[in-house]
């Protein structure tokens, strides 16, 4: 174990956890992150760098995508980004990190589904839940993707076209 180690395995419990805040976090998580501490990693710049950090024009687009905000009557909460969208401000995928936990911190959604159109003709579908009672892994696993129980995901192959009030998988 070494600094860059300790960096990437505190990244992934620091975004698995919510920044230490969902219920991930447990004494298990808790003293590993102290360990990884001890090595060099450092939980705030991990924090800028994977929560805070976010351009302007990032936010803006951000902006756009809840402006898109469905629910179902079984309280799924989606949203979906095109290509069009990303190109429109100047931005790449990239600039989406984080979009998924910052959705899925919403009181009353039961489960959060976030759709991206990529340059390869794929949809990514990220989903979270902070439900207890909701497996995501299961639906994800299911299409080919993985992850884990309330933090999963898969692509698909296709494009997102809006129609009227509502986006399809074509």
């Amino acid at each position: 174990l070494n600094k860059d180690i300790a960096i990437c395995l505190m990244t992934a419990i620091f975004t698995d956890t919510g920044g230490f805040s969902n219920s991930a976090t447990n004494h298990k998580s808790l003293d590993i992150a102290s360990e990884l501490v001890r090595y060099g990693a450092s939980i705030e710049r991990i924090h800028q760098a994977t929560m805070v950090n976010k351009k302007i024009v990032t936010m803006k687009l951000w902006g756009k995508i809840m402006t898109r905000i469905k629910t179902t009557s079984y309280g799924i909460v989606y949203a979906y980004i095109t290509q069009s969208d990303i190109a429109e401000y100047g931005l790449d995928e990239t600039d989406l990190h984080g979009l998924s936990n910052y959705l899925g911190q919403m009181k009353d959604a039961r489960a959060v589904i976030v759709l991206t159109e990529s340059k390869d003709q794929q949809i990514k579908v990220s989903m979270r839940t902070t439900h207890d009672d909701i497996n995501l892994s299961k639906l994800a696993t299911f299409c080919g993707g993985g992850g884990h129980k309330k933090a999963s995901g898969f692509a698909t192959r296709g494009k997102l076209v809006e129609y009227e009030d509502i986006v399809q998988v074509v």
